[in-house]
């Protein structure tokens, strides 16, 4: 398995990809886009053909925080993807106690992203809705789910640890920011007793395969539909917090809340098309609640991840933004 673009051959790419690769270039897209230290290159195969080939990251300390999840986006294309908006993947493989992984996805070159601080825009959220409402509904009260973390997550990622040292690390990052009692209070509960708060979304009732990360970054248009990216995150939950987490993470507060109820509406027909029902009292409560999943992943990535460069603090900046005006508009105080 490589560790790194020189162990991309054309031996080893010709393997993976099960044909014979004469040529071979690698040129690196996103290079300051990634939080967990994952490295992205095209790998260009001759003919006018290529492929994306994704690579745990460089740094040894970041591959073993990330081991658990990066062995996870593999277990994702081997038991998961089939049928679903995402890329078709041609090759995955992970190594636990390296916390390497490479992952060989199809090039979506001809797609378009929007950039995470731009946020999307109306039609750009319903065509992301509904991909994600195609993923929830094909795994929908799945036995195999029981697989996957639910609450556990916040354990798995440290999170008492990181509250601990959230603020210092948020005023160091953006000196000034300010968070508001309600999310203080959640923060606390979490770290207390992470099962309490986030048990009744991601353990009880139906659950579905959550994406965990799900975010403009994560998403890219092909004409009118959408394709999710990046399931490192991957985990089970109720299926409302993986569209709060979208709709917090993606849209600027007042596009949110100019088109928040038709967005919840979509999901609900997405997923009625696809003959799941979903009650819609009990999605307004799940969503709701989501803000606790969203603020668990803000303060890990916050504290944990690769924030370094102006752009991913620009990126920082404009998510807390976002998890604020929702938690101010819904409350983050029945979450906890």
């Amino acid at each position: 398995m490589p560790l790194g673009p020189e162990g991309v051959t054309r031996g080893w790419l010709g393997a993976a990809l099960g044909r014979d690769v004469s040529d071979l270039r690698l040129v690196r897209v996103g290079v300051d886009e990634g939080f967990t230290g994952t490295r992205l290159y095209r790998a260009e195969i001759g003919g006018g053909a290529s492929v994306i080939v994704k690579l745990a990251s460089e740094d040894a300390a970041l591959r073993a925080r990330f081991a658990a999840e990066n062995a996870r986006e593999v277990a994702f294309y081997h038991h998961y993807a089939e049928g679903l908006p995402v890329p078709r993947c041609y090759h995955a493989a992970s190594d636990a106690e390296a916390g390497a992984s490479v992952v060989v996805l199809e090039d979506l070159g001809g797609a378009r992203s929007v950039p995470f601080v731009t946020g999307l825009s109306r039609d750009e959220a319903e065509a992301a809705v509904r991909a994600l409402a195609r993923c929830h509904a094909a795994h929908w009260g799945a036995a195999g789910l029981a697989d996957l973390p639910g609450a556990s997550v916040a354990q798995e990622l440290g999170f008492a640890a990181c509250w601990d040292g959230y603020a210092q690390a948020l005023q160091g990052l953006l000196p000034g920011a300010d968070l508001s009692p309600e999310v203080l209070a959640l923060g606390a509960a979490m770290a207390r007793d992470a099962a309490a708060v986030l048990g009744p979304i991601l353990d009880d009732g139906v659950l579905t395969l959550r994406h965990g990360d799900v975010q403009a970054d994560n998403l890219m248009f092909d004409g009118p539909g959408a394709v999710l990216l990046d399931w490192q995150f991957m985990a089970r939950g109720r299926g409302g917090s993986d569209l709060a987490y979208l709709l917090i993470s993606s849209l600027e507060p007042e596009v949110r809340r100019a088109h928040e109820a038709a967005l919840i509406a979509c999901y609900l027909n997405a997923l009625q098309e696809q003959g799941i029902a979903y009650e819609h009292a009990a999605l307004w409560r799940d969503y709701r609640r989501g803000v606790a999943v969203k603020l668990l992943m803000s303060v890990v990535a916050t504290v944990g991840m690769d924030n370094q460069g102006a752009a991913k603090q620009a990126w920082r900046r404009a998510d807390l933004a976002r998890l604020l005006a929702f938690a101010a508009d819904h409350g983050a105080g029945e979450a906890a």
